[in-house]
């Protein structure tokens, strides 16, 4: 829905969508290459950078979205003008954890019903 808002015009709506997918999900890379150039095309380097370097850590500098980051990072450090600190920055405490691990594959097979199948008995 934020690509779709953003698509028309929309940069608030989009940023709003992306926030709460970013909420639900703080590694969506996604959302969050999206709020980093959102972030980027409004002149807020800085915060692009960020989240850029967010980018670069969780997906790979090897990785499209990695690539793409580092790209813009490069350009903010190459423009001559170090970005300007923001003023205030507030952590929330669901950015200070890392992601819950995903829980392993089960080791049981599933159960399947295959009494439907020919030649079972």
């Amino acid at each position: 829905m934020g690509d779709v808002a953003r698509a028309r015009g929309d940069t608030a709506t989009a940023v709003a969508y992306y926030e709460s997918a970013l909420r639900q999900s703080p590694t969506y890379m996604p959302a969050l290459i999206a709020s980093a150039d959102i972030k980027w095309a409004s002149g807020d380097k800085t915060g692009a950078v960020v989240l850029y370097r967010r980018v670069t850590n969780q997906a790979g500098p090897e990785s499209a979205y990695g690539q793409r980051a580092a790209q813009r990072i490069a350009e903010a450090q190459g423009s001559g003008q170090s970005p300007k600190p923001p003023e205030k920055v507030e952590l929330k405490e669901e950015d200070e954890s890392p992601p819950p691990a995903p829980k392993p594959p089960a080791e049981t097979p599933p159960n399947i019903d295959t009494t439907d199948l020919p030649g079972f008995k």
